[in-house]
């Protein structure tokens, strides 16, 4: 299935384990051939098993194929295995998607009973160098139907290559944060905070500027005239 894509594979240890199998022809992977033996170890040392997603598409194009709607399939069924024996799971999907498939992939998840941490998911592969936004607006159409549980902060060198910097690393996390309160208040109906910020910016539409009004209106703030 996954080489009619663009992309067969675009996970590294995903990659890892298919070359295994092929290679050995195997009947099984590396993980399904160990896994009771993994939840054992998890129980001894209270851990949580991460089930990963070696199908999650590279591009948009590839999105919502066959082979990522059988994986995620096949994630759903590990994870109930798993959570049968004792040990707790989270999983991981789905890479790129553009919004009209998120939401589709919002429809197949409605039954969902397992927390997600999502990779992205990144709605358009233009952004390269801006990943920290794209993934947000993917992360955010998730989060607003209840599927994001973790979120897994991106940086803005995701794609380009290079190592993120502490800076881009301090960005990311500020925008998964900014994320995060997005969801919550939608979900929550709790908009306590931006009620805060809205009594702050009664008089001036920059904070701390209360007196002067900002450089753009100076003495002709909206907000300080009376009408």
């Amino acid at each position: 299935m996954a080489q009619k894509r663009i992309v067969p594979i675009t996970s590294r240890g995903g990659g890892i384990v298919v070359k295994d199998f092929l290679l050995g022809k195997k009947e099984q992977n590396v993980y399904v051939r160990a896994i009771d033996e993994i939840i054992s170890l998890c129980i001894k040392y209270n851990s949580v098993i991460s089930i990963g997603t070696t199908f999650r598409p590279a591009n948009i194009i590839d999105s919502l194929d066959e082979a990522q709607i059988l994986e995620i399939e096949k994630q759903q069924y590990w994870a109930k295995y798993i959570t049968e024996r004792g040990v707790r799971v989270l999983i991981e999907m789905p890479g790129h998607m553009p919004p009209k498939k998120i939401e589709v992939l919002n429809h197949i998840l409605e039954n969902n009973d397992y927390p997600i941490m999502p990779l992205g998911p990144v709605v358009t592969d233009v952004g390269i160098g801006m990943d920290h936004i794209t993934s947000s607006i993917g992360l955010t159409l998730m989060g607003l139907k209840n599927n994001v549980q973790i979120i897994a902060a991106m940086t803005s060198e995701e794609h380009t290559g290079k190592i993120p910097s502490i800076d881009s690393t301090r960005e990311a996390v500020k925008i998964a944060r900014l994320v995060a309160h997005i969801i919550d208040m939608s979900r929550f109906e709790d908009y306590t905070k931006d009620y805060e910020y809205a009594i702050k910016r009664k008089t001036s539409c920059v904070i701390g500027h209360e007196e002067s009004g900002c450089e753009r209106c100076g003495r002709w703030c909206p907000l300080r005239m009376t009408f």
